[in-house]
């Protein structure tokens, strides 16, 4: 009876695990939600699950026809919302047609070189919204 018992037991927590482990994890899930592509976290801020916009595919330069860009505030994908709380490295890298950017109200972190060699630096002043905490090196290099 024990032996038996003992048996059920370990069945069920092995279909506890394996139950938990087809749940699919978020974390550094890329997708593209409109015309910009995103790093989907699954790490919860205070607000809530937070994104970073990043350079598409590994090479960046994917967004070299882009004239401009606007950050939303938050992203919606696959039933949940992210709050748009990072532009990453070399996000818009190269982008030399791009010549306005508007910032979500949420973005906290604008990583390095995200708008180096961008059209941005030639043609106007960059404004970053006082929401930045946290700027990379070289943004607009």
């Amino acid at each position: 009876m024990k032996k038996r018992f003992l048996i059920t037991m370990f069945a069920t927590m092995v279909n506890i695990g394996l139950m938990f482990a087809n749940v699919a994890d978020p974390i550094h899930t890329h997708v593209k939600i409109g015309n910009l592509y995103y790093d989907l976290g699954s790490s919860n801020t205070d607000y809530g699950r937070a994104a970073c916009i990043v350079a598409e595919g590994e090479a960046p330069n994917n967004y070299a026809n882009l004239t401009s860009v606007t950050i939303p505030y938050s992203v919606s994908y696959a039933g949940d919302t992210w709050r748009v709380e990072e532009i990453g490295t070399k996000a818009f890298y190269n982008c030399s047609n791009m010549t306005s950017v508007t910032f979500g109200k949420n973005v906290v972190k604008i990583g390095d070189y995200a708008f180096a060699d961008c059209g941005l630096a030639k043609t106007q002043t960059l404004k970053f919204p006082a929401s930045v905490q946290n700027m990379g090196y070289g943004v607009l290099n």
